[in-house]
């Protein structure tokens, strides 16, 4: 896997669109795989370089969006930076989330088991009977138990009890 990236500024009209401003976009293609995150801010259709990915022009505000759209730049590739440095995988939706300061919530195997027994539990009688959520539980039980035993901590990140497992 590599740790290059292309970005692609871009507007992107909306399905309504008859006249006006429309919203300036940013790609970013990791491996082939991309997403788009708005960058806030609007362009005239007319005004707008394709080639450059920037707006045309020497007004003072149109200085200010580009420098405005120069500095989003940078601040996806230090995303990256950051991402290499911490030694985590370079995709394109960790940098779309370390670029918009989103966290990713890490669960554990337990909050996952007990949410798939509510889950098993609300359903109860239309799609599963009662025996069923009642080994669930008891799987559960046992899974608590040998985290506590192996790990000696009943919250083992989710993450973690994967790697051991693919390790043994």
């Amino acid at each position: 896997m590599s740790n290059l990236i292309h970005l692609c500024f871009h507007l992107k009209k909306p399905k309504n669109y008859i006249s006006g401003n429309i919203p300036i976009y940013l790609r970013i293609i990791v491996d082939l795989k991309r997403v788009e995150i708005s960058i806030g801010k609007e362009c005239e259709p007319s005004k707008w370089c394709k080639k450059s990915e920037r707006i045309l022009g020497n007004r003072e505000e149109t200085k200010i969006l580009n420098k405005y759209i120069d500095q989003f730049q940078a601040k996806v590739y230090e995303a990256q930076d950051i991402l290499i440095r911490e030694s985590l995988e370079v995709t394109s939706d960790a940098i779309r989330n370390q670029v918009l300061g989103k966290k990713e919530a890490i669960k554990t195997i337990i909050e996952i088991f007990t949410e798939h027994n509510n889950n098993v539990e609300a359903l109860v009688g239309k799609e599963f009977a009662a025996g069923t959520l009642e080994r669930y539980k008891t799987s559960l039980k046992h899974t608590q138990d040998f985290i506590e035993w192996k790990y000696w901590n009943c919250n083992s990140l989710l993450e973690v009890f994967y790697c051991q497992i693919i390790v043994f």
